[in-house]
């Protein structure tokens, strides 16, 4: 399952080279792992107020790429911990996790084709 849409992936990022595009994706890939990490962790130790940063910062890398289901996802959560949330929290989470690591995956595909391009 595809969640980024290629067609307004190619519109946003039109006017970008090769090369900048790459390290926009790049810059999402390094930052994907540390912060599933520190989501699961702060959510984990219901520490609502790193969590709800963490998410924020993510959410704000995430929208570079025009996914709104996951812009979506990501507002709930961070309300949910700015109310302290956590069963909504825990309800939501996986379905969070999933849809940003099919963004990943889109991406890898996407800066793997850029990369044979060069």
């Amino acid at each position: 399952m595809k969640i980024l849409n290629r067609k307004q992936f190619n519109e946003n990022f039109k006017y970008f080279d090769k090369p900048t595009l790459i390290e926009i994706i790049s810059i999402f890939q390094e930052e994907y792992n540390e912060k599933i990490k520190l989501i699961k962790e702060y959510s984990k130790k219901e520490d609502y107020k790193n969590l709800k940063f963490v998410l924020h910062s993510l959410k704000g890398v995430i929208s570079n790429f025009d996914t709104d289901t996951i812009l979506e996802t990501a507002r709930k959560l961070e309300f949910l911990a700015e109310r302290n949330e956590k069963e909504a929290i825990a309800t939501l989470l996986p379905d969070f996790e999933d849809k940003v690591e099919l963004l990943y995956k889109d991406l890898v595909k996407i800066k793997d084709e850029l990369d044979y391009e060069n």
